[in-house]
């Protein structure tokens, strides 16, 4: 199961937030350092901005709008 999951909108281009509520910090290290580094599936690293806000985690940052693009994701409209 994954850490942080969440159906990616239109607005989650420029920056992902996630809302979902957690009993604590599933990602204690990158809430310390403020970047959290993840390996897409073509084994290649991606560091965002990770901060911790009032409304939940947010991953932004020019490699998160890097990573949106390069693994081609798309937001439909309904």
């Amino acid at each position: 199961m994954a850490l942080l999951q969440k159906t990616v909108e239109q607005r989650d281009l420029e920056q992902l937030t996630v809302t979902e509520p957690y009993d604590s910090e599933p990602i204690p290290n990158a809430a310390t350092s403020r970047s959290l580094t993840v390996i897409d599936e073509r084994r290649r690293p991606w560091t965002f901005d990770y901060r911790v806000t009032r409304r939940g985690r947010v991953l932004s940052g020019p490699q998160w709008q890097n990573f949106i693009r390069d693994n081609i994701v798309r937001v439909w409209a309904n």
